[in-house]
């Protein structure tokens, strides 16, 4: 990092006093001025009876750091840092040239991701949108600072939910199926749905029916673990079919929002994991028998639910298939992590599935130890401008396609010259992800499409054409035969500040990947495009004197390449001309 001639230097200061204090260098506040602030005197004058003015003064006298900055005493006793020109010319050139602009980590971990989520049979809604997005990105930026990543979209496919869609075909066709006819079936993802629809109306009116999905789903459970009676071997049979077309139908939203995805292990695939899973968790002692279905306590009074490991007619839940996955992964990957992002109102579900996991290492219990560190990355929902989760125009839950179709469609009326519409699709794209992303991801935000394709302003598309413009100036510099990017200089205190905002982008990507918070790389990227702004507001380039010129069109380039590739850990693709 850029900072750490500074860094070091603090640290040798703060150790010629006799407390232990570690130095600790930040932003500058609002009134403090300079590139960078520390305010650790306070805590160090606290701990050495002096005045913290005093001591801030004694130690910016104490250090040396000729050719990096200039350091000055404000407020009650914060240490500011003014780099100097020079230097962040050189460490510019220097990071310019590097292979890449991001180091990696010291320690790097395996970490397995888990996002996605979407059910069989149901179209993808506008909660997948900020699972895909942020898990997305999440993955980008964990692979970015050398973690060794795993991403899987966990498919949900072996609960009830999946009993009342056989129920829904069955009660269509009049019959139950038959393996054979399977193929036959005219099955896709619309009309898997009504007949998900058809089966859950059934359950709701008829307990007879209610009963009936339940057996469907126990006897889809044992034929997956291997029972061989003809009904079991249809309902396999069906089952697969299902999961491929709902698979199929959910690749071109995937392919739209530019996920990937290393697995697409669902719940079924841990199915022949459970019952020696469910024998371990009893032998220990973590799970027993509750009127009739197994369950594991995790606290000893009622603050927090037991996890329902198998209900009493035999069948497994999600916490029973979610603990199934930890061992899982841990046999296939061994990771160090597992981030799961999933909406913030599973929050109970994952903490108690976490705490059983922990009890179950604890115990020695097989499959669950080394125990990964296991991580709730939660996201809040997507609002309309009332505050209220997004729905349709006919106030109807709304789908995936539906967001993605309004971006679109506001995206057309805003890019009126491209032929081929794909700047259209990378624009509109652009501007879901960073309306996302650049929030908080444990709050929700508002869908504006007015508001997020702006070419102004915080957006997705501002930092498109921040690209794009540095693209058509470095074309404009081919072309008038005066040369192109030199050796990145400063000449002007507009390319300094430029300069200091894109060696920022570094550390923005480490905290975004501890923090687990795209919004720090956003933060970052804005802040280098309206240093942009104002550098092209302040100089000249194009025009600008010989000498002067390569230098600025250096550090443009290297802007909009910080730019670029800050937009790429968000998962935004960027137009060449806009």
């Amino acid at each position: 990092m850029y900072t750490s001639a500074i860094e070091k230097a603090l640290i040798a200061a703060f150790a010629k006093y006799p407390v232990s204090v570690t130095p600790v260098l930040s932003p500058p506040n609002k009134n403090g001025g300079g590139d960078f602030q520390c305010n650790s005197v306070l805590q160090l004058a606290g701990r050495m009876r002096m005045k913290p003015a005093d001591l801030a003064r004694e130690i910016a006298g104490a250090i040396d750091l000729t050719g990096i900055a200039d350091v000055t005493v404000t407020g009650p006793g914060y240490l500011n840092f003014i780099l100097a020109d020079g230097y962040v010319a050189t460490v510019a050139r220097e990071t310019a040239a590097a292979p890449s602009m991001v180091e990696p980590v010291a320690e790097p971990e395996a970490v397995v991701i888990d996002y996605g989520g979407p059910n069989i049979a149901k179209a993808l809604h506008v909660g997948h949108l900020r699972s895909f997005v942020i898990g997305e990105s999440l993955r980008r930026i964990l692979k970015a600072v050398g973690h060794k990543v795993v991403s899987d979209i966990h498919y949900g496919d072996w609960g009830l939910p999946i009993g009342k869609l056989v129920l829904g075909i069955e009660t269509a066709l009049g019959h139950e199926v038959d393996a054979e006819e399977v193929a036959g079936l005219d099955l896709t993802l619309d009309s898997l749905g009504e007949y998900y629809r058809a089966g859950n109306a059934l359950t709701n009116d008829d307990p007879a029916a209610y009963e009936k999905a339940k057996a469907n789903t126990v006897n889809l459970q044992k034929g997956g673990a291997g029972f061989m009676h003809l009904r079991h071997l249809n309902l396999v049979a069906l089952w697969t079919r299902m999961r491929e077309v709902s698979l199929a139908g959910i690749s071109q939203h995937i392919e739209t929002l530019g996920a990937h995805f290393d697995t697409l292990d669902g719940e079924s695939d841990v199915d022949p994991l459970i019952p020696a899973m469910l024998r371990s968790l009893a032998e220990a002692g973590l799970a027993v028998e509750s009127d009739g279905a197994l369950v594991g306590h995790v606290v000893e009074d009622d603050s927090l639910p037991p996890v329902l490991l198998r209900k009493s007619d035999g069948s497994y839940l999600y916490g029973t298939t979610d603990l199934a996955t930890i061992v899982d992964r841990i046999a296939k990957y061994a990771p160090d992590t597992v981030v799961y992002c999933v909406d913030g109102r599973q929050g109970v579900h994952l903490k108690t599935c976490f705490m059983l996991a922990e009890k179950a290492a604890a115990a020695g219990v097989e499959g669950f130890s080394p125990l990964p560190r296991l991580v709730h990355a939660d996201f809040g929902t997507v609002n309309d401008a009332s505050g209220k989760p997004y729905s349709t125009r006919e106030g109807k839950p709304a789908l995936l396609e539906d967001l993605i179709g309004e971006a679109l469609e506001k995206a057309r009326e805003v890019i009126t010259d491209d032929t081929d519409g794909e700047t259209a699709r990378k624009v509109a794209i652009a501007a879901l992800k960073f309306a996302d992303l650049s929030t908080d991801r444990r709050s929700g935000y508002v869908f504006d499409p007015e508001r997020m394709m702006s070419f102004t302003g915080r957006t997705g598309p501002y930092l498109q054409y921040a690209c794009a413009r540095v693209n058509s100036l470095l074309r404009k510099a081919d072309e008038d035969g005066r040369g192109g990017p030199g050796d990145i200089a400063i000449s002007h205190p507009a390319d300094r500040d430029l300069a200091v905002e894109v060696l920022g982008l570094p550390a923005a990507v480490h905290r975004a990947a501890v923090e687990l918070q795209p919004k720090a790389i956003c933060d970052a990227a804005y802040d280098i495009a309206t240093a942009l702004s104002r550098l092209y507001a302040e100089v000249e380039i194009l025009r600008a004197p010989d000498g002067e010129r390569e230098g600025r069109l250096a550090l443009l380039k290297w802007a909009g390449s910080a730019i670029s590739s800050a937009l790429d850990l968000l998962g935004i693709e960027v137009p060449e001309r806009m």
